[in-house]
């Protein structure tokens, strides 16, 4: 009775589309994160600096792109690991609380994760 109440039927309606949009938001700013082609590009999108990237300057100009290619490599690894962990920290908790693992919830966030780890 009380899952064909309206009101419960429109609660339940805007928690999914919330959840949706978070996910889409996260899914958006990972796959922008991960497709950063330079250091300046990746700050831009993470927003601030990445620590060491003023010492690359100090590195001889023909070793540089390597570093920093390498730079690169390291923080997009370090960030999907991030938003991966995160993830699966909000699957684990909801299915800690009692959300069964075939919950459109948490197949919403596998999808984002399976997403995320295949950028």
């Amino acid at each position: 009775m009380l899952a064909n109440n309206p009101k419960v039927e429109k609660m339940t309606q805007v928690g999914k589309e919330m959840t949706q949009n978070t996910l889409k938001k996260v899914y958006t700013q990972a796959s922008a994160v991960l497709g950063a082609k330079s250091l300046q590009d990746l700050q831009k999108k993470l927003g601030k600096k990445i620590p060491g990237v003023e010492k690359l300057e100090q590195v001889p100009q023909e070793e540089r792109q390597k570093a920093e290619q390498g730079l690169i490599k390291g923080a997009k690894a370090g960030m999907k690991e991030f938003y991966v962990k995160q993830l699966e920290g909000q699957v684990k908790a909801a299915i800690d609380a009692g959300v069964p693992q075939e919950h459109p919830y948490i197949k919403d966030y596998q999808s984002v994760i399976s997403k995320i780890k295949a950028l």
